[in-house]
């Protein structure tokens, strides 16, 4: 049975071009370069087997006409070797030679000749001899066992092909989730490609949302402004995570009418100039509105408890008091904010300052140098108490050059500009945000 028949008598089984595809390619590894290209051009097991199909039948049509061809030739040789037979068994000869033969001949030897034709020709004209019975029997016997033989072979071969013979097995495929990469939102900031970065975060928990983006925080080879966008992959699609999922993680409250006026998308930066990472986020309104006292002015009242959870994420202590929130102003815009309180003061002192070893035994224990700050323990008439490494000592007032507080503009600030909103936890970020609105 061809492969053509096989192909056919599969498919009429109800076993799929798949199955059939791959036990054909079992059975003929040779051909495995023929079935590498089909692939490679996109054809599927159908359209495979189909030029399978069309191939058999081109090489099928093909050897058949060059087995008529060899037929036809066989034929022609036999009938001129006929001819050759009548003629004597030799190649004609020229006119030429056979005008001087004739001429040459004798009157006896064309009586011999004579004779000589009249004998073949009556050994061509005798009737073939008939078999005889005993010949007949054997032929009669010889075809019947043949029949019978082709009969059993064809039983054997149905029975083997319908009963015995199980489907080719198919191995299960893994079948490979396409991932879809959600398009992120425009940037309600200006992002600065060359000293800037922006950082994709794909996440499938809350708990992994809040690790990977404090991870974001610590980390430390980033650009000036770092935009966050985080991706939530617990959905069957992808999609980017929105103001309303950062609320739900840190159990932020806002306003019952918030998200009526505020967009779901907002822009999440960190901001990187200062000692620690700042983090903020920017927000759009929907329609023309007065934020101020529409929105952000009662919602004043509770903010800093409704935001304590990110506060305490970021390890910054903002105080909650019944207090309204200071204001300062930037480019003309005000910024509310509610700052951490200092919890001491560092003194920037002149380099070379006497460092003493007590407020009334005046001994030179060493001297400051130029560009340290030290922690100030407290004050005593004209002197500071300072820690010089882990050491109380004492300089004179006069030689302090300024003094500061490490927490200095650090806890909760927003800034209304037009129709966006910026939130941030310093007042340097709240500013450089402004910036590139």
């Amino acid at each position: 049975m061809n492969i053509v028949s096989s192909i056919k008598k599969a498919r009429a089984k109800g076993a799929s071009d798949k199955e059939i595809l791959s036990e054909i390619r079992r059975q003929n590894p040779e051909k495995e370069d023929f079935f590498l290209k089909a692939e490679y051009r996109g054809a599927g097991p159908s359209q495979i087997l189909d030029e399978i199909i069309k191939q058999n039948a081109q090489e099928e049509s093909s050897a058949r006409i060059n087995k008529e061809e060899e037929r036809r030739r066989k034929f022609l040789e036999r009938v001129e070797q006929k001819e050759m037979s009548k003629e004597g068994g030799f190649a004609t000869p020229s006119s030429e030679a056979l005008e001087s033969s004739l001429s040459e001949s004798s009157p006896e030897e064309e009586d011999i000749e004579e004779e000589d034709e009249e004998e073949i020709e009556e050994e061509h004209l005798q009737p073939p001899q008939k078999p005889t019975e005993k010949s007949k029997l054997w032929v009669r016997l010889l075809v019947a066992l043949v029949i019978v033989s082709i009969f059993i072979f064809s039983i054997a071969f149905l029975y083997r092909a319908l009963f015995l013979t199980s489907p080719p097995e198919v191995e299960p495929v893994e079948k490979v989730k396409e991932i879809i990469t959600p398009r992120a939102p425009d940037s309600l900031i200006r992002i600065d490609r060359e000293k800037d970065d922006i950082i994709r975060i794909p996440i499938t928990s809350n708990d992994e949302y809040i690790m990977l983006l404090r991870k974001a925080i610590e980390e430390e080879e980033r650009g000036e402004m770092v935009r966050i966008i985080i991706e939530d992959q617990r959905e069957e699609e992808p999609r980017i995570s929105n103001l309303k999922d950062f609320f739900q993680i840190f159990r932020v409250s806002h306003p019952q009418d918030f998200f009526d006026i505020i967009e779901e998308d907002f822009t999440l930066l960190l901001y990187t100039k200062e000692k620690e990472s700042r983090l903020g986020f920017v927000v759009e309104t929907n329609e023309d509105k007065d934020l101020s006292w529409g929105l952000m002015r009662p919602w004043e009242e509770s903010i800093e408890r409704d935001f304590q959870r990110l506060f305490s994420f970021l390890e910054i202590e903002v105080p909650t008091t019944d207090e309204e929130l200071n204001s300062t102003t930037y480019e003309n815009i005000i910024i509310r904010y509610r700052s951490t309180p200092p919890e001491e003061e560092l003194l920037n002192v002149m380099r070379n300052t006497p460092i003493y070893s007590g407020a009334q035994n005046l001994i030179e224990t060493g001297r400051t140098e130029e560009g340290e700050k030290y922690k100030k323990l407290r004050e005593e008439g004209d002197r500071y108490s300072i820690l010089v490494n882990n050491t109380e000592g004492w300089i004179e007032k006069d030689n302090v050059i300024s003094t500061e507080s490490p927490h200095e503009g650090i806890g909760f600030y927003y800034a209304i500009v037009g129709r966006k909103i910026v939130f941030s936890t310093s007042l340097e970020s709240t500013k450089a945000i402004i910036d590139r609105l």
